[in-house]
Formats: structure tokens, sequence, C-alpha cells
């Protein structure tokens, strides 16, 4: 060792670079032609695909992408086709109770007075169907505004009966058949 240092340490600074560049590129080579020869294939064979395995690879995941973007596409459609639908069921998630209130509501609102309440109702797969039959006592004009609510009202109810008899010339009775329906 002492012969290669004595030796390293006469050159010129020149001639040190000169060695260190030789050296580097020595490397290099080595490094590549090694990697080429031997390791190359073993990479290919066991870490690395195919040029032609990675295109298809590529395009399967491509593929993949769209097809997932289509699915998200119809599951966005769909989540939006059940909330308009839930939102369309909503309106007879009402409960008997509720429509007994709203209509009472109604009549306190009119001035209109309540002689009879009758009810019954009929349990269908998914909703009961509920009927009312009232017989209200009032004036023209409030009956007649009461109707209109009852028309307004969300859900609607539906008339399957009115008959109005004249007790004066301004007071009637009113017979009201009422159709509704309520999910279970």
């Amino acid at each position: 060792m002492s012969r290669l240092e004595m030796f390293l340490e006469n050159l010129s600074l020149r001639e040190k670079l000169l060695i260190s560049l030789f050296v580097v590129i020595c490397a290099f080579v080595l490094a590549y032609k090694g990697y080429e020869e031997f390791l190359k294939d073993f990479f290919e064979e066991n870490i690395l695909f195919h040029s032609t395995d990675l295109l298809e690879k590529k395009g399967e995941f491509l593929r993949f992408q769209r097809q997932k973007e289509e699915v998200n596409k119809e599951f966005e459609a769909q989540k939006a086709e059940l909330k308009q639908y839930q939102s369309a069921i909503s309106i007879f998630t009402k409960d008997y109770e509720s429509y007994l209130k709203d209509l009472q509501n109604l009549i306190q609102n009119q001035k209109i007075i309540l002689q009879d309440l009758q009810s019954s109702f009929e349990n269908k797969d998914y909703f009961k169907l509920y009927t009312l039959k009232l017989t209200l006592n009032g004036d023209f004009f409030s009956l007649l505004e009461f109707i209109k609510e009852l028309e307004k009202q969300m859900p609607p109810y539906l008339f399957t009966f009115i008959e109005f008899e004249n007790i004066t010339s301004f007071k009637l009775n009113a017979k009201f058949e009422l159709l509704f329906l309520s999910l279970h």
C-alpha cells in the first residue's frame, strides 16, 4: 500500500483528476454492463412487467376506470330517483291522528260546527285506507272555503260523497265522505 500512496502523492492535480474521472467512467460502464447482462433478465422476469404486459394492465385499468365512472353515474341517477320517490311517498307518512288534527284545525278556522264524525279503515298490504264521514253545520261560504282548503291539503283528501241540506237561508248541513292514505 505504501507504494500506491507514494505514487498518488507524486501525481499532479491534473493527473489525479483524470484518474478519478477514468475510475468513475469505468464504474458506470461496469454497472451498466452488469445490469444489462445479469440483472435485467432477473428484474424483468421477477419484479417488472414486460412492456406488452404493462400496456395490457394500463388498458385494463382504464377500462375499469370507465366502468367505475359509469357505475357512479348510474348510482347518482338512482340516488336522485330514490330521493324523488321518497319525497313523493313522504306525503303519505302522516298517521290518522295527524289527519284528524288537521281537519279539526281547519274546521275551527272556518268557524264550522262538527256535528258527527265516523271513521273506518281498511288494512292493505303497504298502507291503510281511511274513510271519514263528517256532518258539518255552517254557512255556505265557510263550507265552500273548507272544501277548497281540503283540496289544497297535502296529501290530498279524496271526496267520495258531498251532500248539502238547507236548514235556513244561510245555514247548511253538509255531509262529507273523505278517503285518505297512511303508510304503515
